[in-house]
């Protein structure tokens, strides 16, 4: 029963700070119409702390909710699913970091989302009228390493529990990079205009990726030996009942 209510609480914890990491530091992005954040640090932490079920529902609701108080409300529906994909995703691999070949299926599948979203991207703008953009085109296909890159650290990650991470936290990055391309690109109804936030996305994840492996290693900490005494507690409630 106490083990349950501090799910519920670290849970409803997490999904504060989330919200109030991507609410009030937050930066709008004039261009796209949308906004960069400290917050992606505390999804993933959501997934490494509450696994990929809480971790989902935790990070999906607290971003959710810091759109529509932000007055994003269109991209409420959008941030639940990919955030909480996210968080999901990280925590299904943290829940077994020895077991390999969860980072592998996980890195294939989103090697190839992201494939396919460069290869798009490139014929998007290939057939577009923005061709004073000279560097563009060649960017897009230097970023087609990236999932070859991501494939290497993953052959890699068996060896070192280092790379695992790092390859987990690049898997939901890409993840999210896409997503949002889609959802901005629906929305706007411009394929070519949301290309132009990559920049400011990958900036917002580099520093969230760099709060989350800080805090991940004493929360963990903080969480365990909190279980432990709610476990203790309970036992000790147990030997009292007989």
């Amino acid at each position: 029963m106490k083990n349950n209510i501090l799910k519920l609480t670290y849970s409803s914890l997490i999904s504060a700070l989330i919200f109030l990491a991507t609410a009030f530091l937050s930066f709008p992005v004039t261009i796209t119409k949308e906004y960069i954040h400290l917050g992606d640090g505390f999804v993933l932490l959501a997934g490494i702390i509450l696994g990929k079920r809480n971790g989902f529902l935790a990070a999906g609701i607290g971003s959710a909710l810091a759109d529509i108080y932000l007055g994003y409300a269109e991209y409420a529906l959008p941030s639940f699913i990919i955030k909480g994909l996210m968080a999901f995703l990280v925590g299904y691999i943290f829940e077994n970091l020895e077991d390999i070949k969860r980072l592998y299926i996980a890195n294939l599948i989103v090697g190839i989302i992201f494939t396919i979203y460069v290869l798009s991207i490139k014929s998007i703008y290939d057939n577009s009228s923005y061709t004073h953009f000279d560097n563009i085109s060649k960017t897009i296909l230097m970023a087609l390493a990236i999932p070859v890159m991501l494939l290497a650290i993953s052959l890699l990650a068996s060896k070192f529990k280092s790379l695992k991470i790092i390859s987990t936290f690049l898997s939901s990055g890409l993840l999210m990079i896409v997503l949002y391309y889609v959802t901005t690109s629906v929305l706007l109804k411009n394929f070519f205009t949301p290309i132009l936030s990559l920049p400011a996305n990958l900036v917002q994840y580099s520093v969230g990726v760099f709060i989350a492996t800080i805090l991940y290693k004493p929360l963990l900490k903080i969480m365990s030996g909190s279980q432990l005494k709610a476990s203790d507690n309970n036992r000790n409630m147990n030997n009292k009942k007989h």
